[in-house]
């Protein structure tokens, strides 16, 4: 018996009228027997109103009883029971009053049945509750898979960046939920799309419909170029070079932006106009351009005069790049007041250009192959020197013109470079949730023109992929999902079916007005609360397609307050024993099934539940249960679980 199969059963036990009064026919015997192998004849006053407890139920006219004594006085000629009463006892003016409990009427013998068998009501609905733990995380999963392949089918740009994942989950269709079923093949899927990251990145960039202006798309094409010119083994002199003559960016002229164009391109010539200033002539053949080493100019910038002729000679270097202040004023870019700023950028510039050439050397000479790991880690000590290099001239520019109107530009530009160039080197090392959050930084900085929506989908998407590659076994990839399942499955059916009856529960939030009438805080008048809600009952439902569904519900029973503790503390085995009539919340409401994901709305009246809360005793950590009667009106949200279906058209809206 499978646990759904279990908790229904459970559940519906106290309409089981016939079951029920064989069964507590055969318990009430065994109960009387143990009763009289303590008392024989029955002669206290506590062994009596036990044993009235369970006369009442055999007759008819003591359905609505509740006195001990009126009782027992009913079997007083009863030839085969009044042997086991001591009348004497019963007569007693002590009886007088005594009550065998509150409740009777009709529901007396299917309620006392149900108290007989206390303990395997108690372990139905803490079962229950469980189930809701289990089955409201279920609903989400199977939510967020839905929405994914959704996603994948109508945005065109989600199924570019995943092609393989799209055609997988498209031919498995509505049971991609079941992940158990195909997390190895997904597993491989997302990998074939992550592993090619950045290849479909630079694909996308080189698009000219992404770009609003000539400028990004100007600074796309090159930030693809100097990624191209690293992962061949370029030099760092060789990517300032492309920067400062021959980059996209130096070929653009008027514009809205012409003044930051400008500025730009002046800027990166004057640090190119640097790099060959500082550059190792009269190279072997075939060795990489490189520069000196910092010690070596500051030895030559110890000799005498020579501090003031290094900043001399730089400067005449650079006399003829401009600085645009604004349309009317154009200026020298540099001038001899600001040598020493430059002569700080020089020292600090060479120290990052020694740790990249050395480390480019010593990947060259490593690098065995793509599985080597050894040039793998020379490569990263390498790329990161050179993309801060490249990203120092930010610094540079806000150095000699601290009022400059490129400074976000320039800060996107070199940010561009570092990000695609880490993304590659990320994906190369299948390191897949980092490359994703590089794509997202590159893809902004870039101003691509891409829907907002879209771009959140490719970052939640993908690294949802990733997480799932990085999990080592099925449990770590179920926790993976639950992590990421947000608020349909059988959840959807009332809403894509014309008219559906189901079993139903939902688990979710309430409030409305409240009135107690029992517990400690009784009171005529209604107040406000709020609480987790976890009813049980039939609904009775009508189909508006994509517009969700109406549904009328009548509930049962609430185990709000069992699933809240189970929510908080998944591990205590066994709660206190308790009774159908603790939960039992006979109510009536209307629900709507908001569309596309597992949530619905309702309003409506319940009587109860009197079990308001599980209370831990903080010293002896022994459970209890909270108990209040009363009444509400009140709304709900939460998530639709529906139990069994008992009628289902098959049409779909």
């Amino acid at each position: 018996m499978n646990l759904r199969t279990l908790l229904i059963t459970g559940l519906l036990l106290f309409g089981s009228l016939l079951s029920q009064a064989q069964n507590q026919l055969l318990d009430d015997l065994r109960d009387l027997s143990n009763l009289l192998e303590e008392e024989n004849p029955v002669a206290s006053i506590e062994g009596l109103t036990e044993m009235a407890a369970i006369l009442r139920r055999y007759d008819t006219k003591l359905m609505n009883e509740n006195e001990v004594s009126i009782i027992l006085a009913a079997y007083e000629t009863n030839t085969y029971i009044a042997p086991f009463i001591d009348f004497a006892i019963a007569k007693d003016t002590r009886l007088q009053g005594v009550q065998v409990g509150s409740g009777a009427g009709a529901t007396n013998l299917v309620a006392s049945g149900i108290e007989a068998n206390g303990l395997i009501f108690s372990r139905s609905a803490d079962g229950l509750a469980r189930f809701y733990v289990q089955r409201v995380q279920e609903e989400l999963n199977r939510s967020f898979f839905d929405r994914f392949e959704r996603h994948l089918e109508k945005d065109s740009l989600l199924g570019f960046w995943f092609p393989a994942t799209k055609s997988t989950m498209l031919a498995v269709g509505e049971d991609i939920y079941r992940f158990e079923w195909y997390v190895q093949d997904l597993r491989v899927k997302f990998f074939t799309d992550l592993s090619k990251l950045d290849v479909r990145t630079i694909q996308y960039l080189r698009d000219q419909g992404i770009f609003d202006n000539d400028l990004y798309e100007a600074l796309a094409e090159d930030v693809v170029v100097i990624a191209d010119l690293f992962q061949n083994g370029g030099s760092p002199v060789a990517a300032l070079n492309y920067l400062g003559e021959s980059a996209v960016l130096q070929s653009l002229g008027t514009g809205s932006l012409a003044t930051e164009i400008a500025n730009l391109q002046s800027l990166f010539q004057l640090v190119n106009r640097l790099s060959e200033s500082l550059q190792i002539v009269n190279l072997n053949e075939g060795e990489d351009d490189y520069w000196i080493s910092k010690d070596e100019l500051l030895e030559t910038l110890g000799l005498r005069y020579a501090d003031f002729l290094f900043m001399g000679l730089v400067y005449q270097r650079m006399r003829d790049l401009t600085y645009i202040v604004d349309q009317t004023q154009t200026i020298p870019f540099l001038d001899l007041e600001q040598m020493p700023k430059v002569t700080a950028y020089v020292k600090q510039f060479l120290d990052l250009g020694e740790l990249a050439i050395e480390a480019l050397r010593d990947f060259k000479e490593e690098e065995t192959s793509e599985a080597d790991s050894m040039a793998y880690l020379n490569y990263y000590q390498f790329i990161h020197p050179s993309l801060q290099l490249i990203e120092s001239i930010d610094g540079l520019l806000q150095s000699l013109h601290p009022e400059n109107s490129a400074q976000e530009i320039l800060q996107d530009y070199v940010g561009a470079i570092s990000d695609l160039n880490e993304l590659v080197l990320a994906i190369d090392q299948s390191r897949f949730l980092q490359g994703v959050a590089y794509l997202s930084s590159l893809l902004d900085r870039l101003n691509v023109q891409i829907p907002d929506q879209t771009l959140q989908r490719v970052v939640l998407y993908g690294q949802f992929m990733a997480a799932i590659i990085d999990s080592d076994n099925s449990e770590e990839a179920a926790e993976v999902i639950e992590s990421f399942a947000l608020p349909p499955g059988s959840a959807s059916i009332k809403k894509e079916t014309p008219f559906n009856i189901a079993i139903n529960g939902f688990t979710g939030l309430s409030g409305g007005r409240e009135t107690l009438t029992s517990g400690p805080n009784a009171s005529q008048d209604p107040a406000s609360f709020y609480a987790l809600s976890a009813p049980l009952g039939i609904t009775i439902s009508a189909g508006l397609g994509d517009a969700g569904s109406i549904s009328l519900y009548g509930t049962i029973l609430d185990i709000g307050a069992l699933t809240a503790f189970r929510f908080a503390d998944a591990t205590t085995k066994d709660l206190p024993e308790f009774t159908f009539q603790n939960v039992y919340t006979p109510g009536l409401y209307l629900v709507y099934g908001i569309p596309r994901v597992p949530l619905s709305i309702g309003v409506g009246y319940q009587n109860g539940p009197n079990l308001r809360g599980v209370v831990i005793d903080p010293n002896s950590g022994d459970l209890s249960f909270e108990m209040a009667e009363g009444y509400r009106w009140n709304a709900f949200i939460g998530v639709d679980i529906p139990l069994l279906n008992l009628v289902r058209t098959n049409e779909k809206k």
